[in-house]
C-alpha cells in the first residue's frame, strides 16, 4: 500500500507535474498513480532479485554438502593435533636417544684422554732414578693393576672409534649436528608444501635455509607423499596406522 499524499504536492517524477496521489514504497517519493505503479513494479523487481540473491547464499543443497565437509575438518583438526603430538614425541625420544649416544663417546674420549694423563705420570714415576720409593716391587705391582684395566679401556676405545670413524665422513659433533639440521630443513620444506598445495596457504612464514651441512648416502631417506586432501570431501579422513 502507498501512503497518502498531501494534495498539493506534484508527482515526483521529472516533467511529470501531475498531482500526487501517494508515496511510493521503495522511494519514499509522492508520485501520481501512473508512477506510483513504476514505483511498485521496481519495488517487486528489487524484492525478487534480493530473494534470488539470498537464495544463492542458503543453498540447502551445498549445506548439506558443507555439514558434511566441517564433520571431516573437525576430524582433521583432531588428526593434526595427534599426529603433532605423535611427532613431538619421537622427537623427543630421538633427541634423547642422540644426545645420549653422543654423550657416551663424549665421555669414553675424556675417559681416554684421563688414561692417557695418568699413564704418562706413571711413566715419570717408574723412569725416576732419584725415587724415594724403597719397594719398587710395589709400585710396579700397582701400575701394572692399572695398566691393566687401562689396557683394555684403550683396546675397547680404539676398536669402537676404528668402527666409528668408518661409518662417519667427518667429525662427529659437526656430522650429529647436520644430520638434525638436515631433518629440520625435510621438516620445514616439505611443510611448507602441505600448506600452499593442500590448503592454499602462501603468507611468508620463515625462510626455509638450507642446512650447512648434511650425511649423505643414509639407508634412509625422506619420502615425498602425494597430498591426498581434496577441499570438497563429503566423507571424514580416517587415519591408517
Amino acid at each position: 500500500m502507498t501512503s497518502t499524499a498531501d494534495s498539493t504536492e506534484c508527482c515526483s517524477s521529472k516533467f511529470c507535474g501531475q498531482t500526487a496521489a501517494g508515496v511510493g514504497r521503495l522511494t519514499c517519493l509522492p508520485f501520481c498513480e501512473k508512477h506510483l505503479q513504476v514505483d511498485m513494479k521496481r519495488l517487486e523487481k528489487r524484492k525478487t532479485d534480493l530473494l534470488e540473491r539470498l537464495k544463492t547464499v542458503i543453498s540447502e543443497s551445498e549445506r548439506r554438502s558443507l555439514r558434511l565437509e566441517q564433520q571431516a575438518l573437525a576430524t582433521e583438526l583432531q588428526e593434526v593435533a595427534y599426529v603433532f603430538d605423535a611427532a613431538q614425541e619421537r622427537l623427543q625420544q630421538w633427541r634423547d636417544r642422540l644426545m645420549s649416544r653422543v654423550q657416551e663417546v663424549h665421555d669414553a674420549v675424556a675417559e681416554r684422554l684421563q688414561d692417557a694423563s695418568q699413564a704418562e705420570e706413571c711413566a715419570k714415576e717408574v723412569k725416576d732414578e732419584n725415587s724415594q720409593v724403597e719397594d719398587c716391587g710395589k709400585l710396579f705391582a700397582s701400575v701394572e693393576s692399572w695398566l691393566d684395566e687401562a689396557c683394555s679401556r684403550s683396546e675397547k676405545f680404539s676398536q669402537q672409534r676404528v668402527e666409528l670413524r668408518n661409518r662417519q665422513s667427518r667429525q662427529l659433533d659437526d656430522q650429529a649436528a647436520a644430520g638434525v639440521e638436515q631433518l629440520q630443513f625435510e621438516i620445514d620444506r616439505h611443510l611448507t608444501g602441505v600448506m600452499r598445495q593442500c590448503w592454499l596457504d602462501d603468507r611468508e612464514a620463515s625462510p626455509v635455509l638450507r642446512p650447512s651441512g648434511s650425511i649423505s648416502d643414509l639407508p634412509s631417506s625422506p619420502r615425498t607423499w602425494r597430498c591426498a586432501a581434496t577441499l570438497g570431501a563429503s566423507q571424514p579422513t580416517r587415519r591408517v596406522a
